[in-house]
């Protein structure tokens, strides 16, 4: 009953795109861009976004912009990660040295699985969407990860 396996836990992914701007109502809200709510029963093939107000689609052409920068973003964090001592969780002060100064292996912030996960959302979420810029920025992201 109080086991972490018994926890809720949401099976789908979620990737939050904030200040998004409505050009009809001038409301500005965050989307997840991962949940797309179920069509009505006249409106067939909903793929984008629309606004929870007035009910008119967002800007697509500059989403996808804004998904490009947040895909850029997180594949230089992950590049420009610091490496850190596994015992004392001190940062790497000397370059290239093969463990830390107390004899330890050194670990990464971000995971290599946990990077190219991130990367792979937005790669799912292009084709998905048909966003020809990001699945092609993200498919040559993917590929530098082994």
């Amino acid at each position: 009953e109080y086991s972490s396996l018994a926890r809720w836990q949401n099976p789908c992914p979620t990737l939050m795109l904030p200040d998004s701007y409505c050009k009809e109502c001038q409301v500005s809200r965050d989307i997840n861009v991962c949940y797309i709510p179920p069509a009505e029963e006249d409106e067939v093939n909903q793929i984008h976004w629309f606004c929870e107000d007035c009910g008119t689609e967002y800007d697509v052409t500059a989403i996808e912009r804004r998904l490009v920068d947040q895909a850029h973003k997180k594949m230089l964090r992950y590049q420009l990660q610091d490496l850190r001592c596994t015992k004392t969780n001190r940062v790497s002060t000397r370059s290239l040295a093969p463990v830390s100064q107390c004899s330890a292996d050194w670990k990464l912030d971000i995971s290599p699985e946990q990077g190219r996960s991130d990367i792979e959302i937005l790669f799912r979420l292009a084709q998905y969407h048909q966003l020809d810029e990001l699945e092609w920025t993200t498919q040559g992201m993917l590929k530098s990860f082994r």
